[in-house]
């Protein structure tokens, strides 16, 4: 199995969400972390081109990712700053840069069958509503059937396909590969739980080293399980005043590496 670094990101913010588009399409939510300021960012996985970068909309604040769907961003608003729910559509076709429609009044639910479901929230109860997802117009009134929607919602689910993720796990200390990470590390004064992943015959696995009495670093490794051989190592935070998670992933064959919370390593694994 080889390595090959494919590409690199280096955001304006830090990075809060990655998701990916059924055609490899990458998108990237990264935030000012001081004022919250958000800007958004898309790359195409099989080449490392960008779609579009540190794209805003009109507001800057307040508004986040809902989800990915047939190459659509759906964004949200937030009603008040201090409020969590969510208020509001924009559709955005990842490939042209383009917004398709924007419906200040619905919430988003879930998407089903090339429909969105969505809903009004009444004085007391929900009203739901379907509407085409890439127009944004109604398509049927519900009503406040929650039954039907609970059973869409749960169809929906069902049909979520992640098999083409392998996301690090952290059950180390029962982990049969712990063994092997302890010797590979040497005894190291290793902080904080090790995640760890498996692809083909690789062993991957990032861990914290104090550094001084403020700092972490956090690594990364990758060893090979047939001769036991360390493969690969980078450097993902060095100066971490805490100690991360969620630091890699794998999507088909693309290693994808958190670089100092503001920056990604894409790599290809490829035999």
């Amino acid at each position: 199995m080889n390595l090959n670094k494919h590409f690199t990101v280096k955001s304006n913010w830090q990075i809060w969400r990655i998701l990916i588009s059924e055609s490899d399409y990458m998108v990237l939510e990264s935030r000012d972390k001081d004022t919250k300021e958000v800007s958004f960012h898309s790359y195409d996985l099989k080449t490392g081109s960008p779609l579009f970068e540190n794209f805003q909309l009109q507001e800057k604040y307040y508004v986040g990712i809902e989800t990915i769907y047939k190459d659509i961003l759906y964004f949200h608003k937030y009603p008040k700053p201090d409020l969590p729910n969510h208020k509001g559509i924009t559709a955005f076709d990842i490939e042209t840069s383009e917004t398709l429609w924007d419906n200040e009044e619905y919430s988003f639910l879930f998407a089903h069958e090339e429909k969105l479901y969505c809903f009004k929230q009444g004085f007391d109860e929900r009203y739901f509503y379907t509407v085409d997802y890439k127009t944004g117009e109604i398509l049927e009134d519900i009503g406040n059937d929650y039954r039907k929607i609970n059973a869409l919602r749960t169809e929906a689910d069902r049909l979520n396909n992640f098999n083409d993720y392998v996301f690090p796990k952290l059950d180390f200390e029962e982990s049969e590969f712990k063994p092997l990470i302890r010797e590979n590390l040497n005894d190291l004064d290793v902080h904080g739980n090790i995640e760890y992943a498996t692809f083909d015959n690789l062993l991957m696995f990032n861990y914290h080293l104090r550094e001084g009495k403020e700092y972490f670093t956090n690594y990364f490794r990758i060893l090979d399980l047939e001769n036991r051989n360390l493969l690969f190592e980078e450097v993902l935070n060095k100066k971490a005043g805490s100690l991360f998670t969620d630091s890699f992933f794998i999507y088909k064959n693309y290693l994808i590496l958190l670089i100092e919370k503001d920056g990604l390593n894409i790599y290809k694994l490829e035999r």
